[in-house]
């Protein structure tokens, strides 16, 4: 029970940060929960390329470590 406390709570102050981000930048208040809800509609190239990264190392790392141990 207190494992998900804390993630609620944890979930609940990062949300409000990111909209109060958004609403100190000039969007209003829609677009602000929405980029919540939809983060990689508002991430820049540079982030979604290294998103894609460390997801594809996520699956690459063990393949790899399974071939040297083959070897």
């Amino acid at each position: 029970m207190k494992i998900i406390l804390i993630f609620l709570f944890i979930l609940i102050g990062m949300a409000m940060i990111s909209v109060g981000m958004d609403l100190l930048m000039g969007l209003d208040g829609s677009s602000a929960f929405l980029n919540i809800f939809n983060p990689l509609w508002v991430i820049t190239p540079f982030g979604f390329s290294l998103l894609t990264l460390l997801f594809l190392l996520t699956f690459l790392d063990p393949i790899i470590l399974k071939k040297r141990k083959k070897r």
